[in-house]
């Protein structure tokens, strides 16, 4: 079993802001065995400060795109802008092995197997 911390906070309500309270988390993190973070456009400024403080280096960084929110955003090209939209603000190579919606069950996220629906976006 793989424990997913859940970034919503960081960059959007204190005490989550801070550079050196954000680095006492990220510890206490790694202390025990956390390596996933969640995240996602809806969720504010959380992507863009965690690429501040630069998470990718020391996480792998899950996200989702807002377009399952809005009938007929989810085109290629919007979602191609969207994750790399994500991966500007986050600062790193790559986030998960895809993208999700929000609107899609995640079973495992890019960590395991897909669902149907998600294999079809």
């Amino acid at each position: 079993v793989s424990v997913v911390f859940g970034a919503a906070a960081i960059g959007n309500r204190d005490p989550f802001i801070a550079e050196d309270y954000l680095n006492t988390v990220f510890s206490t993190l790694e202390a025990h065995n956390v390596k996933i973070l969640d995240t996602a456009q809806l969720y504010g400024e959380a992507e863009k400060r965690m690429g501040e403080v630069k998470a990718g280096n020391r996480f792998t960084i899950d996200t989702k795109w807002t377009g399952g929110w809005q009938a007929g955003w989810a085109t290629k090209e919007n979602i191609v802008n969207s994750a790399k939209d994500s991966i500007k603000k986050l600062g790193v190579k790559q986030v998960c092995s895809r993208i999700c919606s929000h609107r899609v069950l995640q079973a495992e996220c890019c960590h395991g197997p897909l669902t149907k629906r998600q294999a079809r976006l």
